[in-house]
């Protein structure tokens, strides 16, 4: 169910996502699906961030795949027309992974930095 597929390791893409869909502005946590013609793969917004582009199929597809597991996961919702939303799930991991990704980075630039 669900909850295994919470505790399942995110792929980078969806990382990417949250990341970028909870960042402040007019259109946080806001997703937009757009087709551009029957032939390609939607292409996925976040916060108005256009993943992918239209010539880049594999991308696309990555990013497209992505979103659909945000959203079997519960971290996404549809909320009217081609738009989704974060849910307060989805806030929450991002928030989480934030402050993870912070505290990896800090340890990162310690362990380049030589020791006293």
């Amino acid at each position: 169910g669900v909850s295994k597929l919470n505790e399942m390791r995110l792929a980078e893409e969806e990382i990417t996502l949250l990341a970028h869909a909870k960042e402040p502005g007019q259109r946080q946590g806001q997703f937009h699906i757009i087709d551009v013609d029957q032939g390609t793969y939607p292409i996925v917004m976040a916060a108005g961030k256009s993943f992918a582009k239209v010539e880049d199929g594999r991308a696309s597809a990555r990013y497209f795949d992505a979103f659909k597991k945000l959203c079997e996961r519960g971290f996404v919702q549809y909320a009217s027309g081609k738009m989704f939303t974060l849910t307060s799930v989805g806030f929450d991991k991002a928030e989480k992974l934030s402050s993870e990704e912070m505290k990896r980075e800090v340890s990162t630039v310690k362990e380049l930095l030589p020791s006293q």
